[in-house]
């Protein structure tokens, strides 16, 4: 009993440690569908919370819900297994101690990230071209378009954990060697477009660019 109040006393310590990230890093709905000991009230609580009021809302109330329970035997594990199921599993490295990812690991991630929101625009106009790599995108581009289909595209792939690698190898395969080029700074005068100016950075700068310019 000693061993399982500890476990779970680490578990909530991790998700209070982490939470701003966590909820950054999870999508609701994929993760409900494979937590079945959360009650059907919790799971509509945190439903109309992302529906709401967004994503990062949802999760929150998600967060609230695991921490409130049912904290019986085997929790954490179907908590764990259930962001790992929802395609969330960079979440599920910030509750697990022993996959959690080092600060040069979250930099990377970070930068990584705030260079897609850079080229968010021009990445939504080549991603048609993925969606063969993402079945699952299918309902968003029949119900709601492609560009869309790839904002949803966008935010589900960043959510993963070495992501970014993947992302370009993806591009490179679909020919899109150019955009992948301007991602990994691979473009001899590493041009990025930002408010319609071309910014010309050298290799040894565009780390410090991001820095500078990264959304808090």
């Amino acid at each position: 009993f000693a061993v399982l109040c500890s476990l779970y006393e680490r578990f909530l310590y991790m998700i209070s440690c982490f939470r701003p990230r966590l909820k950054r890093c999870i999508r609701v709905h994929p993760v409900l569908d494979w937590l079945p000991s959360l009650s059907a009230e919790e799971k509509e609580r945190v439903r109309v919370a992302a529906l709401q009021r967004g994503e990062v809302e949802g999760a929150e109330e998600l967060l609230r819900a695991v921490e409130r329970g049912p904290r019986g035997p085997g929790w954490f594990t179907e908590f764990l297994l259930a962001l790992k199921k929802g395609g969330c599993d960079l979440a599920a490295c910030y509750v697990n101690p022993s996959q959690l990812p080092s600060p040069r690991e979250e930099d990377d991630h970070d930068l990584c990230v705030h260079l897609v929101q850079l080229l968010h625009g021009t990445l939504v106009d080549n991603m048609v071209c993925l969606f063969v790599y993402f079945p699952q995108i299918e309902t968003v581009t029949d119900s709601r378009g492609n560009r869309d289909g790839a904002r949803e595209l966008l935010s589900r792939i960043v959510q993963k954990k070495d992501w970014f690698s993947q992302f370009l190898v993806a591009l490179r395969e679909t020919q899109h060697e150019s955009l992948a080029d301007d991602l990994s700074g691979n473009t001899g005068g590493n041009h990025l477009i930002l408010g319609g100016a071309w910014l010309h950075l050298s290799q040894t700068h565009l780390r410090s660019f991001l820095c500078e310019s990264r959304i808090g």
